[in-house]
């Protein structure tokens, strides 16, 4: 980096003891000169198109992260590191995971599953329960499945047309997960539920805040 980067160099040689003293640092090059590396990346922390989503959130919900336009260079977003993602090797791909993921069926699932006490908490483990999340380009429920991803999407932006797109996409997932008219009537039922309980929850500790 001395040699190829030297004014980048410079610029990380003022912080060298701060970053000599991270965790990350200590635990995986603790025995390397190059004090400005970083550990736990890969190939993958570039991918152009991703899934991302909060660990840390009421009821689960995710969005297609792709690269923005700035100056005419397409640059890739790199999350947060409170924000997870799952790679995708296409857009349709991403909107496709991102579409069974958001689904009620989905949310209900990881609903039930999660842990959490102010909040629920959704860790990588819990999607990668999720079933069937390979996408195939030929399969048409796979393709109505991305397409409805992206209608959600764009109704979220618009902010109408959402409530519709969402029940057509948990049918499109239902048929994916074999689940029966009946069966998915009592998921949107009990997705009502969780979503009155979390906004009565909330409004519970609105008023405890202004109280203090």
């Amino acid at each position: 980096m001395k040699r190829y980067y030297p004014k980048g160099f410079e610029y990380f040689k003022t912080f060298e003891k701060e970053l000599k003293t991270r965790s990350g640092y200590k635990q995986l090059f603790g025995s390397r000169k190059e004090f400005y590396v970083l550990g736990n990346l890969g190939n993958y922390t570039l991918e152009k198109y991703k899934v991302a989503f909060k660990d840390l959130t009421d009821l689960f919900q995710c969005a297609v992260v792709k690269p923005p336009t700035a100056g005419g260079v397409r640059k890739t977003v790199v999350p947060d590191h409170t924000v997870l993602f799952i790679t995708c090797s296409g857009e349709d791909e991403a909107y496709f995971i991102a579409g069974v993921l958001n689904s009620v069926p989905a949310r209900v699932a990881l609903y039930c599953q999660s842990v959490g006490v102010q909040t629920q908490r959704y860790f990588t483990v819990d999607i990668a329960r999720v079933q069937q999340l390979s996408f195939n380009r030929s399969q048409k429920l796979h393709a109505d499945i991305s397409r409805l991803s992206r209608a959600a999407h764009e109704a979220a932006q618009s902010g109408t047309g959402l409530e519709k797109a969402e029940e057509d996409l948990a049918a499109c997932v239902g048929e994916l997960w074999n689940i029966n008219k009946t069966q998915l009537k009592q998921i949107h039922d009990l997705y009502r539920l969780l979503q009155g309980f979390r906004q009565s929850q909330s409004e519970e500790e609105e008023v405890l805040e202004d109280e203090e």
